[in-house]
């Protein structure tokens, strides 16, 4: 009988914790409009609301409606109590003391000296000890620490990064790609790697251009900096709707090369004119990327297909010409790559991901080695100042609407693979944000260091049609901070 009403105690200490939080999330919904201000706003008032109703009731109102109570309380008290809720929330420990203390008391009723029971019925007697103090302190550190890392590198994001330089809204057509058949989910995979800006030069100076897709044709329009803005200029026209595009050096300057959907490759110069052009053969394209592959000090354009096949094209003459089609390495499910003496690979095997290196000599992929890297998934990667940073995006949740989940890391390039820099792993709340894609690292200002270009876009806009572009610049110091928040998240998540 008597373990019958531990149980129901302990019951009812849930559910009272369970009704107290019921309207703490519709504030959260309800400040949703107002980003990681309103979910801050909705956490004072959760902290709030428990210590004014305990100071003043002796309880919240989810222990008054199922008759359970402080024994004692006042202002410095309930205080008390509230702070040690920290220690408690680091993996629950302190809720699951609860279960074993005698009087089924978490480790923020031992710190503050009171007691929850049922009806002013229950018998209780003191048990706060030496060894329970340090441990309770221990785990308030602790817990503070992890959540302030979490918050700070996930939800705050971008810690290290600086915005220099920023665009109105621009809005993509996706209707010349054929896709108005597909679900949603099929809509956001397809869209999801799609890159829209990148660097070619024009009057011999490097330049930023974005591209609009229209229903037959694209757009180009060059990118001007004027104080912290980014403002369109119209270039030209192309007569083909294209898909991805790099940039690349096939004839002494850095020019565009762009895969239609079709999978007509074509390289264009800085007027619009389409002077090289080939056909790639992979049923479904992954990515494109153009670089110097086998150091004859001309670019070479790669296309990765989902299925991990690979081509890669030359420039000769006004042709483009295939010098390589296969599959390269193990059969992995390729997310990913970059360019770097070869190509570095990012997929999945074995359940877990994989980073694969190879050379590419006399037209073909020489293995170098692989690594297993604590990422999930991979949408885009680059290489950045040692390190290389990886970027990635997914739905939460379709059927709910929770909204997209961002992840932006950097790691080293050495043995270890280890996580450098977290710059966000953006929560799926329910609150309103801007998710952040890489679309490429390049010094756009001249300065001599690179800059992360960056497609931003509403959590709620499945297939990226509006987004605005940033461009960010690494700070030194607030790297440092980085680095340490993302050790702290590491050991203790």
């Amino acid at each position: 009988m008597v373990m019958n009403l531990k149980y129901l105690f302990i019951a009812s200490r849930v559910g009272a914790f369970i009704i107290d939080h019921i309207p703490f999330y519709i504030l959260v919904y309800s400040l949703s409009n107002y980003g990681v201000g309103g979910y801050i706003a909705a956490l004072l008032f959760l902290f709030l609301y428990r210590y004014i109703t305990t100071v003043y009731f002796g309880a919240t109102p989810g222990m008054m409606i199922l008759k359970l109570k402080l024994k004692n309380y006042g202002f410095k008290i309930c205080l008390k109590r509230e702070i040690y809720r920290f220690a408690s929330a680091l993996f629950w420990i302190g809720y699951l003391v609860g279960l074993i203390e005698p009087n089924n008391r978490t480790l923020h009723d031992i710190m503050s000296g009171t007691y929850v029971v049922y009806n002013e019925k229950m018998d209780t007697k003191e048990t706060r000890k030496k060894y329970i103090i340090i441990i309770s302190n221990i785990l308030l550190v602790l817990s503070i620490l992890r959540w302030c890392s979490f918050f700070i590198l996930n939800d705050i994001g971008f810690i290290g990064l600086k915005k220099v330089y920023y665009s109105d809204e621009y809005y993509q057509n996706f209707d010349g790609d054929n896709l108005s058949s597909l679900s949603q989910e099929e809509l956001y995979m397809k869209t999801l790697g799609r890159k829209y800006t990148t660097m070619i030069d024009i009057n011999k100076k490097p330049t930023l251009i974005r591209i609009s897709n229209k229903l037959t044709y694209i757009e180009v329009y060059r990118l001007l900096i004027k104080d912290n803005r980014i403002l369109g200029d119209y270039l030209y026209k192309i007569d083909m709707p294209i898909q991805f595009i790099c940039s690349g050096n096939f004839r002494g300057k850095n020019e565009m090369c762009g895969l239609s959907p079709k999978n007509d490759l074509v390289l264009i110069d800085e007027k619009g004119t389409l002077y090289g052009q080939g056909k790639v053969s992979l049923g479904s394209v992954l990515t494109l990327m153009c670089g110097d592959i086998d150091s004859d000090n001309q670019d070479e354009a790669v296309i990765l297909g989902r299925g991990g096949g690979v081509e890669v094209f030359k420039l000769n003459g006004d042709k483009l010409d295939r010098i390589y089609k296969g599959k390269i390495g193990e059969d992995i499910i390729p997310q990913a790559f970059y360019i770097s003496q070869g190509i570095v690979v990012f997929g999945k095997a074995h359940e877990k991901s994989m980073v694969y290196s190879y050379d590419f000599k006399e037209n073909t992929f020489l293995f170098k080695d692989k690594k297993y890297i604590e990422a999930k998934n991979v949408s885009y990667a680059s290489k950045l100042d040692g390190s290389f940073i990886i970027s990635h995006v997914y739905r939460n949740s379709m059927t709910f609407g929770i909204g997209n989940i961002q992840l932006l890391e950097a790691y080293d390039t050495d043995r270890s693979e280890k996580k450098k820099y977290n710059f966000g792993l953006r929560p799926g709340r329910r609150y309103g944000y801007m998710v952040r894609t890489l679309e490429g690292v390049c010094d756009i200002d001249g300065d001599g260091s690179e800059e992360l270009i960056i497609k931003a876009v509403g959590k709620s806009d499945v297939m990226g049609q509006g987004y605005v572009v940033e461009i960010y610049k690494p700070q030194k110091g607030m790297l440092l901070v980085n680095r340490v928040l993302t050790i702290i998240e590491d050991i203790l998540y």
